[in-house]
């Protein structure tokens, strides 16, 4: 039995089945991902298709493609920026911080001086008649420049040899009456105190210089406000190429494969189609000339069929025997035929059944839809 033809027939092709089976079970979820995500205009979900696993990927690659170069030029602005912030910071807090350092000094000093005036003047106050200078100062320095005009002043006012003169002034101008150096409202500020906006004391603050150190932290940072690559556009532009690219290799490799199963299967079954008519139609095909399988014995004897119930016998003349050896021989002519005849049928029942695989691939194919769960 596994030296028959219908054995190797039937390993064949349950291993092409079998080898079909992986197939398609591997290429099946591919091609059912390209249509719902590339073909159909909604998915199962009802939302609109965002392509595949393939147009996917080349978006993540088209978007590093396209935000690459403003990237570059990103970074290095910042980097530009960075080292412009870093040269403002270091050509300008070193001179401010010297200059501030000098002012409070400098204030030191005028405070430690402002408060020996203060307590000179307030010495003054209490100790020197004002009022008595100020009417020696008017007699010496009678009609000059801040005093009252007069005619009866000394002969020595009026050159100006008694009056006290100020050489520190170009030109030099006679000192104004003590009074008015005693009485002025400078002396009688207190830098231990800050002042309010209304001239009103807080007492416990002194006077202090405010920080004038250039602020490197104050400086702006970069901040990045370009959205990047347009995601909406190279979405739409990957997914139609994405799916062009995928559609060019679905429909090659469905192409090469439907092409070699048509005509596998067209061929095969014409094979089998034209080999089962020449079956059934034998009889206008055949010289109804038969060719029978006999036996002899070893001696070149015929040995002759004998009916059911009788036993065989080799040589002889009987005419009995001579027809029901006719007989048996058209019964197994006839049943031979039949049995011919039946196979041929099946033979193009199956041809045409054959087919059935090509179209049925092709509707499936036509119809993507059928394939989508």
């Amino acid at each position: 039995i596994m030296v028959h033809p219908a054995v190797g027939l039937t390993i064949f092709v349950f291993s092409m089945w079998w080898v079909l089976s992986i197939a398609a079970a591997l290429y099946t979820p591919l091609y059912q991902e390209y249509l719902a995500g590339c073909v159909l205009t909604t998915n199962t979900s009802g939302s609109s298709s965002n392509g595949t696993f393939v147009t996917s990927n080349l978006l993540s690659l088209s978007y590093n493609h396209a935000y690459q170069d403003g990237s570059t030029k990103l970074l290095e602005g910042l980097d530009r920026f960075d080292a412009d912030r870093g040269e403002i910071c270091a050509s300008r807090y070193a001179p401010s911080a010297s200059r501030y350092q000098n002012d409070v000094t400098i204030f030191a000093s005028l405070f430690d001086t402002h408060n020996v005036t203060t307590t000179k003047m307030d010495r003054m106050k209490r100790c020197i008649n004002a009022n008595a200078l100020d009417a020696a100062f008017h007699d010496a320095c009678c009609n000059l420049e801040g005093y009252v005009y007069s005619s009866s002043c000394p002969a020595s006012a009026t050159n100006g040899t008694g009056c006290p003169m100020n050489e520190l002034v170009q030109p030099p101008a006679p000192f104004l009456p003590p009074s008015e150096y005693i009485e002025a409202s400078s002396c009688d500020v207190d830098m231990a105190k800050e002042k309010q906006e209304d001239d009103s004391d807080i007492t416990g603050t002194p006077w202090q210089i405010k920080d004038s150190v250039f602020r490197c932290d104050a400086m702006p940072y970069c901040d990045i406000t370009c959205e990047g690559p347009d995601q909406t556009l190279l979405r739409q532009t990957t997914r139609e190429c994405g799916c062009t690219v995928e559609w060019f290799l679905h429909s090659l490799w469905l192409k090469i494969v439907l092409s070699l199963m048509v005509y596998g299967v067209t061929n095969a079954s014409r094979i089998g189609f034209v080999a089962g008519l020449s079956r059934l139609f034998w009889r206008r095909l055949h010289p109804s000339r038969f060719t029978v399988l006999t036996s002899y014995k070893e001696d070149g004897t015929f040995i002759q069929v004998a009916p059911k119930g009788r036993e065989e016998h080799s040589g002889g003349k009987d005419d009995s025997v001579d027809c029901e050896q006719a007989a048996l021989i058209r019964r197994e002519i006839n049943r031979n035929m039949f049995r011919f005849q039946a196979k041929g049928l099946g033979m193009v029942v199956c041809a045409v059944f054959a087919n059935i695989a090509w179209i049925w691939a092709l509707r499936m194919v036509n119809a993507p839809e059928w394939l989508v769960d």
